[in-house]
């Protein structure tokens, strides 16, 4: 087992954004990370828990954030979280190690 990645479900009604997409998921996932997604974290940006199942993570509730080694958000809500919040934060976008990109 890897480093686990949790992506909640964003707490704030007006930010349509998730931390990460399914396709950015597989990236994470070729370089060895657990990714756990709260359930209906997409909703608001129109990508299904199926999605992000297919992608290889596993779909779970608010408390999985406690086995996860980074809590990502999206980049919008990052500012206002990370003011409240104990967790890591961090947009997620994987890079490449050959490339730095």
């Amino acid at each position: 087992m890897g480093q686990t990645i949790f992506i909640p479900r964003e707490a704030d009604a007006m930010e349509t954004c998730v931390a990460t997409s399914p396709d950015t998921m597989k990236g994470l996932a070729a370089f060895g990370f657990d990714i756990i997604v709260e359930a209906s974290a997409g909703t608001l940006s129109r990508i299904t828990d199926d999605e992000f199942s297919k992608a290889g993570a596993l779909i779970g509730k608010a408390a999985d954030a406690a086995k996860a080694d980074v809590t990502a958000f999206s980049m919008e809500f990052m500012p206002r979280i990370t003011a409240r919040s104990r967790w890591t934060c961090c947009p997620v976008r994987p890079t490449s190690p050959a490339t730095g990109r």
